[in-house]
């Protein structure tokens, strides 16, 4: 038991290395120049070598998730791509992180943003996100992307309820910064978002709603809960951390800037409850892309928007009680984690092996067992492939039946 504490231990520093290295990609040069804007807000005057700072912190982090994917892509084909495939991945990758270094280079504004697509450099996030959690044993299905259980009929419904609940809380989120912008005394952001942030045209719009999408959703969230999980760290680093991850970037608001924590907390809820990041990514861009424009014209006054904001409420809620009712979700367990495997004794991959050798279901039941098989566990004879509690029942079946097994060897 000892051993195998020290080896859980001895993962945790990996895990940590993986994590800051994933949000340094996805969120370093935003949090600089959020921490740029927000000393700004404070009176402060950063001096000019910040923009160069800037500039040069940008060409750092997409170099540095280049040269981190390319090592990944080049580990997992054995050290020497030979065959068509890697060689193409290497490549592509190659490609990519170019496209993303002359992108992010070419649109730099003097407050240390940049005004880019960033497409490629969304593109870049998912892959390199996917290399990360493949060497820990986590593939993409295991983060809630194109499983199979998710295009079943109950699985499309609870993605959509998934879905609306996602919405509920980012646009609630939302509602609480405009409380802040009007009545929280403190420093806040004068100039309009948009223009602050370098979004100057539809395009711009689009291909940057995308990017925060999947860098505060896929990234900052299911990643990092996905790695503190497999690592079995405390559940307060569950919340903490993307909450941190999240809220640096969003400190150019200002004091208003604070209500982030309620959506980095809400969606931390949502993805450890059901283990689902594409109903997060999709509620996060359709809000950036549209429904924060189509909220401002629909609701112009703080009544509407209250009320708006009650309606939106009440469809989360209902979706909750779809959950409750249709799919037997229950929130009872949906911080409790699994006990540790005597197998599970390291994250890290075996050297030499592909990674599926190497690989482990990270995606631990949280919910209780579906009704259908309560009257067995009642009964002490849980059907194979049980969820929730039925682990227990597992093991005091198994220890019954090797007590009468040795009864009967014995003649007792």
């Amino acid at each position: 038991m000892s051993e195998l504490l020290l080896d859980s231990r001895s993962t945790i520093a990996p895990i940590h290395r993986d994590i800051w290295g994933l949000a340094a990609v996805a969120a370093g040069p935003s949090a600089w120049g959020s921490i740029l804007m927000a000393a700004r807000l404070a009176g402060a005057d950063p001096g000019p070598w910040t923009v160069q700072a800037a500039a040069a912190l940008s060409a750092s982090c997409t170099l540095a998730g280049g040269v981190w994917l390319l090592t990944l892509i080049v580990n997992r084909s054995g050290g020497r791509p030979r065959s068509r495939g890697p060689v193409l991945q290497v490549l592509a990758a190659g490609g990519i992180t170019l496209a993303d270094l002359v992108d992010r280079m070419a649109h730099l504004t003097p407050n240390g943003n940049s005004a880019d697509l960033r497409l490629a450099s969304a593109v870049l996030l998912v892959w390199l996100t996917r290399e990360v959690l493949l060497r820990r044993g986590i593939t993409l299905s295991d983060l809630g992307i194109g499983s199979a259980g998710d295009r079943s009929p109950m699985g499309r419904l609870n993605g959509w309820a998934v879905g609306v609940q996602a919405t509920a809380v980012i646009i609630t989120a939302g509602y609480v910064v405009t409380l802040l912008s009007l009545y929280a005394p403190g420093p806040q952001l004068q100039q309009p978002q948009h223009e602050v942030l370098g979004v100057h045209s539809d395009l711009i719009h689009t291909t940057r709603s995308l990017w925060t999408s999947v860098a505060e959703e896929m990234v900052l969230t299911g990643a990092v809960v996905a790695l503190l999980s497999a690592a079995r760290r405390p559940v307060w680093q569950w919340v903490a951390i993307p909450v941190a991850l999240r809220l640096i970037p969003h400190l150019y608001l200002g004091v208003p800037g604070l209500a982030t924590a309620i959506t980095a907390a809400g969606v931390v809820y949502l993805y450890a409850r059901h283990r689902r990041v594409t109903p997060l990514i999709a509620a996060h861009f359709l809000y950036n892309w549209q429904l924060i424009d189509l909220l401002s014209r629909m609701t112009p006054t703080m009544p509407s928007r209250t009320a708006a904001i009650c309606a939106v409420l009440a469809a989360a809620a209902a979706a909750y009680a779809v959950q409750q009712r249709f799919l037997a979700i229950s929130t009872s367990q949906v911080w409790r984690q699994p006990p540790p495997s005597p197998t599970d004794r390291s994250l890290a991959q075996p050297a030499g092996l592909p990674y599926e050798a190497g690989r482990r279901d990270f995606r631990q039941p949280y919910g209780r067992a579906p009704r259908w098989n309560r009257a067995v566990q009642r009964n002490g004879s849980p059907k194979e492939g049980d969820s929730g509690g039925s682990s227990r029942m597992r093991r005091s079946s198994t220890s019954v039946r090797s007590r009468k097994m040795r009864r009967r060897d014995s003649g007792v």
